[in-house]
């Protein structure tokens, strides 16, 4: 019976060329260091704007569905900022917002 070589797996190709750019002559260069906005950064965004954000707001500039605004409210945005977001009713229409950070 023929014994068999163990491999360890190796990481994905992207894993392995991990912080660098394709280039068109087909070379790497390393990755622009400006950081990338994501979609809860888009919420706190308009979250800390004067009026606050409705939910339509919210799911129009993230594309998520209600549950998951209030889900990234609840969650991520709250302990990304350490701060409760607060639920106004301005005219009928809820409204959240952030207050503002005095440092």
């Amino acid at each position: 019976m023929s014994q068999l070589k163990f491999t360890p797996p190796q990481p994905p190709y992207r894993a392995r060329r991990k912080g660098l750019a394709k280039t068109n002559d087909g070379a790497h260069k390393p990755a622009s260091e400006a950081p990338r906005s994501n979609k809860t950064d888009t919420l706190i965004a308009l979250l800390r704007r004067p009026e606050g954000a409705t939910m339509d707001d919210l799911m129009a500039a993230t594309s998520w569905q209600r549950h998951s605004v209030r889900g990234a409210l609840a969650g991520a945005v709250r302990k990304k900022i350490g701060q409760p977001v607060a639920s106004l009713l301005v005219d009928g229409v809820r409204r959240y917002a952030v207050p503002e950070v005095s440092e």
